[in-house]
């Protein structure tokens, strides 16, 4: 270890406590970054707070997964332990105890600005913290389930402004999380083409966004008593390995992550030996002086910074999506020293694979028959440290009773189970199939229906048993369905089944379901659907308000409410529901209630928001209904001053000016539209009345 400079100041106030940022950076690898010698990253800020603090060389990630990796960070413990391993249908249970809620205890202001759906307050994270803003948009891009988000840019806007609202003597525990790295790779406009290709140019941006971030504190007087743990929650595959993106494997390329610790007590330097995402919490605790509670797995980084450590820490590896959505084998795997073994758990016969990852970091080279005794040592380490860590407090056993099943047999959703020799694939052995998946996605999303459906009949031939080719095979169909022709819509239905059939645990695939179900009007089995993805996974809110419109659209708008009120009392965050509910509200005639749930949505929300917007108009046109006309005039100004080429609010204003007597400044309103829209004639006889008048 080379110590490059000396401790950072410890603040600028001797009174203030330290303040604690956690920067999570969602599917971004470690060698993508400049201060890890990546040339021309054009990441300058990220490299800034590197050379200022410590930089972890070797540290890694559990799980290559954001829900589950997210929550080892912020618990530190393993999978194995917290229960969390996949996204979407696992919930942290209230009983693990989070960084926000020790840090809570000690009188921390805590506040999260998360970017992305994975982590939506409904999958339990935002236990401990006092404001969890997750005012991401939604999204009909094919690409991206579960992945509702926002760019880095407006998180940044959203904490900065949190920071700033905190007392200057008041501690603050900040977790800020970027997802602009995940695939699609859509980098800011004037970063397009500049650097290597779209997924360094997503970082970048993120890097740019970061270093606003830093200007805050900077402006503050606040960054150097802030201690700052920039870590991403899993890395790239980048077509290493043949693996695309990530979740299938869990080599270096997406398991590996950049991990850099700045602030009072932490030297600038570089450390080589092995860290965990997990030893986030119990360094946070240590470098604060305060207690961490006993569940934790992880160890504090002081020790390896100061050089005190010489044994290894092990690295626990796994990933259970091979088997969760494609009937694979799972993958477990450990890292100790220079090695790393990798196993498929349901395919105990197969030989692990050994690599030297400090020779060999791309991991071409299995070494396990030449090294059979360095196998057998980690093999049984990672049985021991499995058997010592795991625990069963936490989990939620994601299963149907005998009484599901069975009726879930007679409607037709479950069939016979298929062949565990052809199911159980290893997951390294599918990534032709796996890389075919995610470029059907993106046929589906270009409308090249044909061209998709020739993909995955070629995937299916080689892999009879993937639940991914079923699942994009319905998605396919129910695009057709709505833009070709609605017969589609049946052969949606049985590709969404036949997945069912090789795993009736996915919430994702019976809201699929439901979804179609409900296209096609049958209501009935639009409820069974979503009452069984409501099972699997109780909560989700978007599971949850689909629901409730199912049951508007079955005439039960007095359990639909009830939904939506749930939804809200648990998620005040969620816009889309909140407006939904407003909605159903106004279709039963209650305009009161109705109105003021609109408010409340333009309340919590900013201007620019599209869920703002609409309830800022539907308020005002709800505040005409009930002859409120300065009401409505504020709300429909509202819409004018974000969106001023909106032309359903600016009309309406006109209207509602003219009715108080605001004649002129009708006048003017209806000009501007008529000279905007000349094949609009309304606007044009709107404006001739008024000036005859």
């Amino acid at each position: 270890m080379l110590l490059i400079g000396s401790l950072l100041a410890t603040g600028c106030s001797d009174s203030r406590p330290t303040s604690v940022l956690l920067i999570t950076l969602d599917t971004t690898r470690a060698d993508r970054l400049g201060c890890y010698g990546r040339t021309e990253a054009g990441t300058p800020v990220l490299d800034r707070l590197a050379r200022e603090g410590a930089l972890f060389e070797r540290a890694y990630c559990s799980v290559p997964i954001t829900l589950p990796s997210h929550t080892s960070i912020l618990t530190g413990t393993y999978p194995i332990f917290h229960g969390v391993r996949d996204n979407g249908s696992f919930v942290a249970s209230s009983r693990l105890t989070t960084l926000a809620e020790i840090l809570k205890e000690e009188d921390y202001r805590t506040g999260a600005f998360i970017a992305s759906y994975p982590l939506s307050s409904a999958f339990g994270l935002d236990q401990g913290f006092e404001v969890y803003d997750e005012q991401f948009g939604a999204t009909d891009d094919a690409r991206r389930v579960f992945l509702d988000e926002r760019p880095a840019d407006q998180v940044v806007e959203r904490a900065s402004a949190w920071i700033e609202k905190t007392e200057s003597d008041d501690a603050f525990f900040a977790w800020v999380h970027f997802f602009d790295p995940h695939a699609p790779y859509e980098p800011p406009a004037d970063l397009r083409g500049k650097l290597s290709d779209p997924y360094q140019g997503e970082i970048a941006g993120m890097d740019r966004a970061l270093g606003e971030l830093v200007k805050t504190l900077e402006r503050l007087d606040r960054l150097d008593d802030t201690l700052i743990v920039v870590v991403a929650d899993h890395g790239e595959g980048l077509g290493e390995h043949g693996e695309g993106s990530h979740a299938a494997l869990i080599y270096d390329s997406t398991m590996r992550v950049p991990m850099i610790v700045r602030g009072p007590e932490v030297p600038a330097t570089r450390v080589r030996p092995l860290a965990r995402t997990i030893d986030i919490v119990p360094t946070v605790t240590d470098l604060l002086g305060i207690s961490q509670p006993k569940a934790v797995q992880g160890r504090s980084l002081r020790p390896l910074w100061q050089g005190r450590e010489s044994d290894p820490r092990p690295v626990y590896l796994e990933t259970l999506w091979p088997k969760l959505h494609q009937g694979w084998s799972p993958l477990e795997g450990m890292v100790l020293a220079d090695r790393k073994m990798i196993r498929a758990t349901a395919l105990p016969a197969t030989t692990p694979e050994l690599y030297d990852v400090v020779s060999d970091p791309a991991e071409l080279h299995d070494l396990a028959l030449a090294e059979p005794g360095k196998v057998q040592d980690l093999v049984q380490r990672l049985d021991r440290l499995i058997e010592s860590k795991t625990s069963n407090e936490f989990s939620r056993e994601r299963s149907l009773t005998e009484a599901d099943l069975e009726s879930l047999r007679q409607l037709g959703y479950i069939g016979p189970s298929p062949d565990p020799q052809e199911a159980n694939r290893h997951p390294k052995d599918a990534m032709l199939a796996f890389t075919g998946l995610q470029r059907a996605a993106t046929l589906v999303v270009e409308e090249r229906f044909e061209e998709a459906l020739a993909l995955l009949d070629q995937i299916e031939s080689d892999y009879p048993f993937s639940l991914g080719v079923f699942e994009y095979r319905g998605l396919c169909f129910k695009q057709m369905g709505r833009s070709v022709d609605p017969a589609y819509f049946e052969k949606a239905l049985q590709q969404y089944r036949r997945a069912l059939e090789i795993n009736p645990l996915l919430e994702e695939v019976w809201r699929n379901l439901g979804e179609v179900h409900l296209i096609l009007g049958n209501t009935d089995d639009a409820i069974a659907c979503y009452q069984q993805a409501r099972r699997i996974a109780p909560g989700l809110p978007k599971t949850e308000k689909n629901f409730a419109i199912v049951l508007a659209r079955a005439g039960r708008q007095g359990d639909a409410v009830e939904v939506l009120e749930a939804v809200i009392a648990d998620h005040p965050g969620r816009l889309d529901a909140r407006n939904e509910l407003a909605g159903l509200l106004e279709e039963m005639e209650r305009l009161e209630d109705a109105l003021e749930a609109y408010e409340e949505t333009c309340r919590r929300g900013v201007g620019e928001d599209p869920d703002v917007i609409r309830a800022h108009n539907r308020a005002g046109v709800l505040a005409a209904r009930l002859n409120r006309s300065a009401k409505a005039i504020e709300h429909f100004r509202a819409v004018n001053r974000v969106r001023p080429d909106n032309v359903f609010a600016r009309p309406k204003l006109a209207v509602e000016l003219e009715r108080i007597g605001r004649t002129q400044e009708a006048l003017q309103l209806w000009t501007e539209l008529a000279n905007e829209h000349p094949d609009e004639p309304t606007f044009f006889e709107n404006r001739d009345r008024l000036k005859a008048r």
